[in-house]
């Protein structure tokens, strides 16, 4: 059985003490309208436009804000670039392979496995290239998104509901850094991965194949 640490008592603590805190807030807010109004219903109904306000409104308003100001490539586009990139590689390829000339050696055998060795150096080039496009474009989308995010929750800040969240997740460690973590796991999985395969088959995971006929 497994105990709760300090640390996580400590951490459960401020969220706790960050719920008291919005908590006082808005009683403040309360106790201020309340003073300045004459009528409880119009005490009410200020304040009940004041939450819908920092409870709703502002959380999304800051999302399509941010989703104006910093643009991000969607998922298609980056598909279609990336397979617009490969195509091209292969029609390089091929030109390639059309421009090819072996050595006039009569040992067939020599003579393919120097072909072999040809077709593996082209392969092994776009393979290079197909990863570093790849990269260079989730790199580019991903510090977009993230600047996106910041700017996202920089606005929704104003509301202090939004700021308890923003808090209490970050103290609950399950913000967004944990996709952060999530993310650079996988990518270093997926790079594992790529070099068992290649290192087992000698074809990296995902490449294309030409036929030659």
């Amino acid at each position: 059985e497994e105990k709760i640490s300090g640390g996580e008592w400590l951490r459960l603590g401020l969220v706790i003490l960050s719920g008291l805190l919005l908590f006082g807030a808005f009683l403040a807010m309360s106790i201020m309208v309340s003073v300045f109004t004459k009528r409880s219903s119009s005490s009410f109904l200020v304040l009940l436009v004041i939450w819908i306000f920092v409870i709703l409104i502002i959380p999304r308003t800051a999302v399509v804000l941010a989703a104006r100001a910093v643009e991000v490539p969607s998922l298609d586009e980056l598909s279609a670039k990336k397979s617009s990139f490969a195509r091209q590689l292969i029609m390089e390829d091929r030109e390639k392979v059309d421009g090819y000339r072996g050595s006039e050696s009569r040992d067939m055998e020599a003579m393919m496995r120097e072909f072999q060795e040809f077709m593996n150096g082209i392969q092994e080039e776009r393979r290079k290239k197909t990863d570093e496009f790849n990269a260079r474009l989730n790199e580019e989308r991903r510090n977009r998104q993230i600047v996106q995010e910041k700017t996202a929750f920089g606005l929704a800040r104003i509301s202090p509901s939004a700021t308890f969240t923003l808090a209490a997740a970050s103290l609950a460690r399950t913000s967004l850094d944990q996709k952060e973590r999530f993310l650079g796991e996988a990518g270093r999985y997926r790079e594992t991965y790529g070099r068992f395969m290649l290192d087992k088959t000698g074809i990296a995971s995902g490449l294309r194949v030409i036929r030659i006929s």
